[in-house]
């Protein structure tokens, strides 16, 4: 398993997912208009680069790991976008959101052993 490909997906998805709220947060139009200014806006138009990006680092990494694997192992992300999303954004987090993500992690460490 190549760590540095795991890490750069997973930054890419994060980036993606808080560039994109950070897209929506900005934009206020109604209807056509809404799409038109998310196409001009720097955040969504870097989120869409980022998922580019890591969908096809999804494929290296599909070629290197069996797909249930990679799988559970991309699970990861809603964990750690859930961090990102209180790190960068101020979102708040409960007990009950932690141990969730520590479920998450549990049963990706048990799915890949």
């Amino acid at each position: 398993m190549n760590i540095f490909l795991w890490v750069l997906f997973f930054a890419l998805n994060i980036y993606g997912q808080i560039a994109m709220k950070q897209a929506t947060n900005g934009v206020s139009a109604a209807g056509l208009a809404y799409f038109w200014d998310l196409a001009k806006n720097f955040w969504a138009v870097t989120a869409v680069m980022a998922w580019t990006g890591s969908s096809f680092l999804w494929m290296v990494l599909l070629k290197k790991q069996p797909l249930m694997e990679a799988q559970s192992i991309s699970a990861l992300n809603y964990a750690f976008i859930a961090l990102a999303a209180v790190a960068f954004l101020g979102e708040s987090v409960s007990g009950y959101k932690l141990a969730g993500i520590a479920l998450i992690a549990l049963g990706i460490y048990l799915v890949v052993r």
